[in-house]
């Protein structure tokens, strides 16, 4: 069992850097095959050299200071940002000013190197009180982002009838698994409704009382542990998040695994001006957030500033996000013989297929579309709605080899959302094809159709 802390932060290290790798590998195939510009080039070059020196430990402190300066700027050009760059932001702090790259690294092969220790340097001697100091402003920002995620939860509908598990949990855009839990509400009807107040509660307390839970009491931390591991671990297995929930697992391995103290005396800010001017700039963004919060909107200057902390408001899994299913659409191919081939990005019943696999696909294509479609159930091709999503995977599908005089069926299909009920789970219907039309790129033509066929 590993003891050290110092060798525990390195693991951490190493853990972060092999997601990285992974996600910014993953979006460097899907930019390959789609049209980017040269800064979007530019800004992945620079997400992956950093993630492979975060990776190997070479010049550690710069490469996570690096990450955490810009990669938050970088994924909304490559439109990849999601909350687990947030999170994301919450681990990289620590990695650049504490002795993360001291072990199983290329700095350590080099540790005799004067420029080295001058790089590990800049920010001090580590001790005991730095590292524990650093760690809590890594927690408290996730303790930030929780709370305002419970008061976003508040004012929604499916949260206080206590319904959003199983809302969660039956589509079949965010659950693999959804098809099954639909199966299991249709049939227990009572049993479901309760399990889902149930986990709906125990959700918002979590949320709400993070913070003071896990340091005040032990019984309390232990609790928010347990159940922080409980809830990633699910989340990685039954949803569809991409990399949220491991981003989330190495979080919690540095606040509570690295080292078990998190307490920070007034005599340690005292002594070390940098501590207490990093301690003081994360109160005023916890303090910001939440303050902030009645008029959270995209230009708030308040959450500019914090956003660099890993501290925004987060609206998600809200009704909105549940009504993704609402609307959407496949892509077919239509071959040569006139078969229609569905390309793996929609399925007939709204789940995601594997080209689903890059982040820049998934929150830069598809979530955007089902997002923009939400409201419009009724309406079918739209130049505006559907024809900037539909170009991308058909550019995508270019790029793998297809060719170039092919032309494409959309389908576009329907589930109405079940309305919220306190007492009872709505039921939800099946997908409709509503409408369909031909997409020809190279004569740029729409032309209208028919839902009776369906692709293969």
């Amino acid at each position: 069992m590993i003891t050290d802390a110092v060798a525990r932060l390195n693991l951490v290290r190493i853990g972060v850097g092999l997601i990285l790798l992974h996600r910014y590998g993953s979006n460097a195939v899907a930019l390959h095959y789609l049209p980017g510009s040269r800064e979007q080039v530019v800004a992945l070059a620079f997400e992956l050299i950093s993630a492979c020196l975060l990776t190997i430990g070479l010049g550690t402190p710069l490469a996570a200071l690096g990450l955490f300066l810009f990669q938050q700027a970088a994924d909304r050009l490559l439109l990849s940002w999601s909350l687990g760059s947030v999170v994301l932001q919450m681990v990289l702090l620590p990695m650049a000013l504490l002795p993360a790259g001291t072990r199983w690294s290329v700095d350590a092969c080099f540790s005799d190197s004067a420029l080295l220790r001058k790089l590990y340097g800049l920010w001090g001697t580590p001790s005991t009180e730095r590292a524990a100091a650093l760690r809590l402003m890594a927690f408290v920002s996730y303790g930030a982002v929780s709370l305002t995620a419970f008061q976003f939860h508040l004012t929604d509908p499916l949260w206080r009838a206590g319904l959003s598990q199983a809302y969660i949990f039956t589509n079949p855009y965010f659950s693999p698994h959804a098809a099954s839990i639909r199966s299991f509400i249709d049939h227990s009807p009572g049993p479901a409704l309760l399990a889902s107040q149930v986990t709906t509660a125990a959700m918002l307390f979590w949320e709400l009382l993070l913070l003071p839970l896990a340091l005040t009491t032990r019984i309390g931390r232990m609790y928010v542990v347990a159940y922080g591991v409980l809830f990633f671990l699910l989340s990685a297995m039954y949803l569809n998040l991409a990399w949220l929930p491991y981003l989330e697992l190495t979080l919690w391995a540095l606040v509570f695994w690295v080292a078990p103290d998190l307490r920070i005396s007034t005599t340690t800010l005292r002594q070390d001006w940098r501590l207490a001017t990093v301690a003081a700039v994360y109160a005023v963004g916890f303090a910001g957030a939440v303050v902030s919060f009645p008029w959270v909107n995209a230009t708030n200057p308040v959450m500019t500033v914090t956003e660099r902390l890993g501290i925004i408001n987060t609206n998600v899994f809200n009704y909105i996000d549940l009504r993704t299913n609402e609307s959407y659409a496949t892509v077919a191919r239509i071959e040569a013989d006139g078969t229609e081939r569905l390309l793996p990005f929609n399925d007939i019943d709204g789940r995601r297929l594997r080209w689903h696999f890059a982040e820049r696909t998934y929150y830069g294509i598809s979530l955007r579309w089902r997002r923009v479609r939400i409201g419009h159930a009724d309406q079918c091709w739209s130049e505006d709605l559907d024809r900037p999503w539909v170009d991308q995977i058909i550019a995508l599908d270019r790029g793998l080899g297809s060719p170039l005089d092919s032309r494409y069926a959309i389908t576009f299909y329907a589930e109405p959302t079940p309305a919220p009920a306190i007492d009872r789970l709505g039921k939800r219907e099946l997908p409709q094809a509503r409408c369909r039309v031909l997409v020809d790129p190279v004569h740029a033509r729409v032309t209208g159709g028919d839902a009776r066929r369906e692709p293969q």
